[in-house]
């Protein structure tokens, strides 16, 4: 054993209390992301007398490894003094929290090392199961009590920040659906100057519209009142290029090959996770990709087992290397028809409707049938781009807030990573002075990346093919003068000179045309390594791309000032041909 090491069976002991008085009725469940919540097991008929009861500062872990993906299933119960788990859980407690904190205990089981260990020492013949007395031999550094409430300090402000951040996510959602429903739902749009005029009031003009008098129509398909004219309920359908779901067959996984597998438990809070999602082979994903084909503005909506986790997909990195399980559904709208935005923001209020559509016996689905068949209602464009335009920046602080919380995340494990190395008197500290380093970080590595895209973006080819035509049609014209020489003077010699120009330009133009494909692909790997913090060969291939970029700059120079030479060559060979030709 290490000699910072201790084990972690002399600092915790079993607890096994039943609820034999049926004084706890709280059913909660460890989910793989180490929290506990409220259970959804079907507890009709159970005795509950039998169920074990936890307290604040007790654990739970689940001994069942081989269920649980890379991840065992164990929480501190923090948000409640007494719960209820089921028998199959092991409950156990520190024995004096003065010498090891529960939150210290917590952070060393979130680590990723910790995960793997106990996977690898889980046994069992149809089950592999990781028992109380593995996790006792497990060993960890335990500092001083004020060392271990220091580390759990920095820690606990990282993550504060992260919930701050989702918390502002939420809030920012709720006012995008408040103000939707406001305008669409209870019809208190600002009344137009039209509509003010046909109700014959123009003061009312920015006013709520049905609060004004604003005339309104029953609308049987969806069995309510609706604005009088510019308004109509279509199917999803119409209002869509494609209604699709995901690969209803399995794909080969490749850790680290930057194509994802999207399923129904990488989709939560608006937004894909990508840190356990499924990577998959390149070959695997492009069979799918080409029917899901995953672009910004696309809405997602899980369609079996959860139904209704919804995202706009956003312009990131991994969109394009993104697709998808069979239980999740791409919508891609007709931006013609229906904002993304817009119709996202209705299905979202819509959801409660979606479910009720889905069924089956043993899981919920929802058809892509019924999704295609939902009835939904538009609005006049310039009343949804006029709501798009004030919720689109609120969408981008989501968006923004997201991409924060991953690089708080990375801080975090980085946290954890060095609770391997901690001794009394070494520091892992996330001081709000570390944490505004990390985001100064984070805006440059977005400065890079954007830099880097819009270069990956951007090609000359269509010059290159420009130059290539123009060669085309000097060489023609070349040619159609030759025809016209009797004798060889001052314009043949031109005009030959001219040809072999224009001959080395195409080649030239060829030749750049080739290379531009591999300028793009040097700024992909710059994108790449920005993208996935490897800081160490960044400048190195911003750099390359750069040089290269700076050469074949300078090659279309040339191409561009040979160009000129031929059109002069051309013109007064051509001048006196057809002259003395004449």
């Amino acid at each position: 054993m290490r000699s910072n090491y201790k084990r972690l069976g002399d600092f915790i002991e079993e607890i096994n209390i039943r609820n034999r008085d049926l004084e706890v009725d709280l059913l909660l469940g460890v989910s793989i992301r180490k929290v506990l919540m409220p259970s959804i097991a079907n507890t009709i008929g159970s005795d509950m007398s039998k169920y074990k009861i936890i307290s604040k500062n007790q654990f739970a872990y689940g001994p069942i490894t081989s269920r649980n993906g890379d991840k065992i299933s164990i929480a501190l119960l923090q948000g409640y003094e007494k719960a209820l788990l089921s028998q199959a859980y092991k409950v156990f407690q520190i024995i004096d929290s003065t010498q090891l904190l529960p939150e210290y205990l917590m952070m060393w089981f979130r680590r990723p090392e910790f995960d793997r260990y106990a996977r690898y020492m889980s046994h069992g013949s149809t089950r592999e199961a990781f028992d109380w007395q593995e996790l006792c031999e497990v060993e960890l550094p335990v500092p001083s009590l004020e060392k271990q409430q220091e580390i759990v300090a920095d820690y606990n402000t990282v993550q504060d920040r992260i919930r701050i951040n989702e918390q502002l996510n939420t809030a920012l959602e709720e006012t995008a659906q408040a103000l939707y429903k406001h305008w669409f739902v209870d019809f208190e749009f600002p009344t137009s100057a039209a509509q003010a005029a046909q109700i014959g009031n123009l003061s009312l003009e920015r006013q709520p519209y049905k609060t004004s008098g604003g005339a309104m129509v029953f609308n049987e398909e969806l069995d309510l009142e609706i604005p009088l004219g510019g308004w109509e309920v279509r199917s999803l359908e119409d209002l869509t290029i494609n209604i699709t779901d995901g690969k209803h067959g399995n794909c080969i996984n490749q850790a680290e090959s930057g194509f994802y597998f999207v399923s129904v438990k990488d989709i939560n809070n608006g937004w894909i996770y990508y840190d356990e999602a499924r990577q998959i082979t390149e070959d695997d994903f492009q069979e799918t990709h080409r029917r899901t084909s995953l672009e910004t503005d696309d809405i997602l909506i899980t369609n079996s087992g959860t139904i209704g986790k919804m995202v706009l997909v956003r312009d990131l990195f991994e969109t394009k290397r993104t697709t998808f399980q069979k239980s999740v559904a791409i919508i891609k709208p007709n931006q013609e028809k229906a904002n993304s935005i817009f119709l996202f923001s209705q299905l979202k209020n819509d959801i409660k409707r979606i479910r009720e559509m889905a069924g089956g016996s043993t899981q919920s689905n929802l058809l892509l049938g019924d999704l295609r068949e939902l009835q939904v209602m538009i609005c006049e464009k310039e009343l949804m781009q006029s709501y798009v335009k004030i919720v689109l920046p609120l969408f981008d602080k989501i968006t923004n807030s997201h991409l924060q919380i991953k690089e708080l995340n990375k801080l975090s494990e980085f946290l954890l990573s060095k609770m391997a190395t901690v001794v009394d008197g070494g520091k892992v500290k996330a001081t709000s002075s570390m944490i505004t380093k990390q985001e100064h970080d984070y805006q440059n590595t977005q400065d890079l990346k954007q830099y880097a895209l819009d270069n990956m973006k951007y090609s000359a080819r269509r010059y290159d093919v420009v130059c290539l035509v123009f060669t085309g049609f000097g060489l023609y014209a070349n040619y159609e003068l030759y025809k016209s020489v009797n004798e060889l003077n001052l314009g043949t010699g031109l005009l030959f000179a001219s040809t072999l120009l224009l001959l080395v330009i195409a080649f030239m133009s060829l030749y750049v045309l080739r290379v531009e494909s591999s300028v793009q692909a040097e700024w992909y790997k710059a994108y790449t390594n920005i993208q996935e913090k490897f800081t160490d060969n960044i400048e190195k291939k911003l750099k390359r791309a750069e040089d290269i970029e700076k050469d074949q700059g300078l090659k279309r120079g040339i191409i561009y000032v040979g160009l000129i030479l031929c059109v002069m060559f051309t013109l007064v060979g051509g001048f006196v041909v057809l002259v003395l030709g004449g």
